[in-house]
């Protein structure tokens, strides 16, 4: 097995250390450094059993001790046989000792994703089998299973591991944690930093990355996508004004829209009851319909033609793959096919799935091949505005649950029926769709 120089050492004294326990870990007959003079391989290595099977309240009484060994806990560290039965631990690469509560506590093998990207806290209904588990056989370690779950999510870089409940005011907790924290010198450092660039933090967050000639794309269509939607039912906000950097007559210096401020606050699914989100996925249907009743004749993003005329152009961008504008494209096939397209020839660049490249341009490959089994039943040359951003963000509502607007319509295009009308982030379980589950 090869491995990094840099890691290597570490592993084997923690492989070294298992060998007296009966933890179902490889063992270890021998290893070597990549700067080692005596090492003729040339790169790091160790020489380990292969095993059988395949992938698959704090307490302060706790702060001195004791610790234990604890490895990366996804899951797929764990082998086990064609019965479920495990035959082995591997992957000790990043162990390290740790406190009672985060060796023994809820970990990312039992988390519900689900709730955990939606940010709710609490034991998940595997966290509690696997606290049952080892209550009988250990009442002391059962009880710290069981307990909170903040450990984990304070791995997990997520905001709710820093003990904020849920439903919080943010900014008032803000703003009472800046004056509570004055003294420290480097929030002030922060503070100071935020106000030399808040004028143009908006932008900075952006456009930082992307080419300067697609800045002002963007915020052409935006406009463009914006006029299009004021004689509809849609609620975007109205446009006034626009300018674009690359405009010698634009006196700001910079690209902008000048629109309406619209009322609400961004829908977040997670804060909602499931009878708020129900009745904000039924305003989206009705959303929907509206803009069932405003078919284009093309694939493509809107512009501005001869100073008041809306066109349709090439698409801004899909944002998470192109740099680029493409298109314009008659048919639904040719709209799928150039995306995959874009997709293999980033793949094959070493630009895109650069961990599995082999596999994810044959998965694209495969895709082409068969790409009249994609597409669904559509409307013949007619081809709908579509929101790039439908996480759920992108919509205002009020203290009801009432949609009073959508707005960040910067990467909108014109897209096939199935796809403008079809399932969305909006409506996504997120687990499933991080998992293999296509259930």
């Amino acid at each position: 097995m090869f491995s990094r120089s840099g890691t290597t050492a570490r592993e084997c004294a923690a492989l070294r250390w298992l060998t007296k326990t009966n933890v179902l870990a490889p063992r270890l007959y021998g290893y070597g450094l990549r700067n080692d003079p005596l090492s003729e391989v040339g790169v790091a290595y160790m020489l380990i059993d292969e095993l059988p099977g395949r992938w698959n309240s704090l307490e302060a009484s706790f702060d001195d001790g004791p610790f234990f060994l604890k490895l990366d806990d996804k899951g797929d560290h764990i082998l086990v046989g064609d019965g479920y039965n495990i035959t082995g631990i591997i992957d000790w690469t990043y162990a390290r000792i740790v406190p009672t509560f985060e060796a023994f506590g809820p970990s990312l093998l039992t988390v519900n994703l689900n709730d955990m990207f939606n940010g709710k806290a609490g034991q998940s209904t595997n966290d509690s089998l696997m606290a049952e588990a080892v209550q009988s056989r250990d009442k002391h370690l059962g009880r710290i299973a069981s307990g909170p779950d903040l450990v984990r999510r304070f791995s997990f870089v997520l905001g709710t591991a820093t003990g904020i409940p849920l439903g919080l005011d943010l900014e008032v907790w803000r703003q009472t944690r800046i004056y509570q924290w004055a003294g420290d010198s480097r929030l002030q450092d922060l503070l100071r930093l935020q106000d030399e660039h808040s004028e143009n933090k908006e932008m900075a967050d952006d456009d930082a990355d992307v080419p300067p000639e697609l800045v002002d794309y963007l915020i052409a269509s935006e406009y463009a996508t914006l006029k299009f939607l004021e004689p509809t039912k849609i609620p975007a906000p109205k446009v006034f004004a626009c300018g674009v950097a690359s405009d010698p007559s634009n006196r700001v210096g910079v690209g902008f829209i000048i629109m309406e401020a619209l009322p609400g606050k961004p829908f977040y699914a997670h804060e909602a009851t499931p009878e708020q989100r129900r009745d904000v996925i039924q305003q989206l249907a009705d959303i929907l319909i509206e803009s069932s009743k405003h078919p284009l004749p093309l694939a493509g993003s809107l512009v501005m033609k001869d100073g008041d005329q809306i066109d349709i152009s090439a698409i801004a961008s899909n944002r998470f793959v192109s740099l680029n504008t493409y298109g314009l494209l008659n048919t639904a096939i040719d709209y799928i096919t150039n995306i995959i397209d874009q997709h293999m020839d980033l793949v094959a660049d070493g630009q895109l799935c650069h961990k599995y490249p082999l596999e994810a341009f044959l998965f694209y490959r495969f895709l082409r091949q068969n790409i009249d089994a994609l597409i669904n039943p559509d409307i013949p040359g007619q081809f709908f505005l579509k929101h790039v951003d439908d996480n759920g963000d992108h919509l205002l509502v009020d203290d009801e649950f009432n949609t009073t607007g959508i707005i960040h319509w910067q990467f909108a295009r014109t897209v096939p029926a199935a796809e403008a009308s079809g399932p969305s982030y909006v409506t996504a379980d997120l687990a499933s769709l991080y998992s293999s589950n296509t259930n």
